[in-house]
């Protein structure tokens, strides 16, 4: 039940980070580039994108007091979000990019950059470290109320 428990709670983690609407543009334009922006980006990269997105999410009122980025810092995690960017659309999947943006209009853009920061979270997930930290909730979470409503079986 507890290791249920923890892809449970991943995968909650990972709908909950990533925009659903993204996934309306699947054409197969917006899939191939998809699929080069993830062949593409390298585990560092990978982590550049997961520090961007922790970084303009640490910006929310409702979640500010959670982190402390300095100034410096954020214009350091832009500037590599920004090459980042800049480099998969324009240097490594270049033909990709042309022919979802004329296939799928802009959604394309932001769908493979959804499936890319999937596979991002997915590898900061699999961590031991954010896997514990994982599991430090699973002490708050009713397990038979949860088993019950799950299977029918009363809790």
């Amino acid at each position: 039940m507890k290791h249920f428990l923890k892809i449970f709670l991943i995968s909650a983690v990972t709908a909950t980070a990533l925009p659903a609407a993204a996934n309306a543009a699947t054409g197969p334009a917006t899939q191939a580039l998809s699929a080069c922006l993830v062949r593409s980006a390298s585990a560092d990269d990978q982590v550049t994108l997961v520090r961007w997105a922790f970084a303009i999410m640490a910006r929310h009122p409702k979640v500010a007091d959670m982190s402390a980025i300095s100034a410096s810092q954020y214009i350091s995690i832009n500037k590599a979000g920004g090459d980042l960017f800049t480099r998969l659309l324009t240097t490594d999947c270049t033909t990709e990019t042309r022919t979802a943006l004329q296939s799928d209009g802009e959604a394309a853009i932001q769908a493979s950059f959804t499936a890319l920061g999937q596979k991002a979270l997915q590898g900061l997930l699999g961590d031991a470290n954010v896997q514990s930290a994982i599991g430090d909730m699973l002490q708050y979470v009713d397990q038979r109320k949860l088993l019950g409503a799950l299977t029918g079986l009363g809790g």
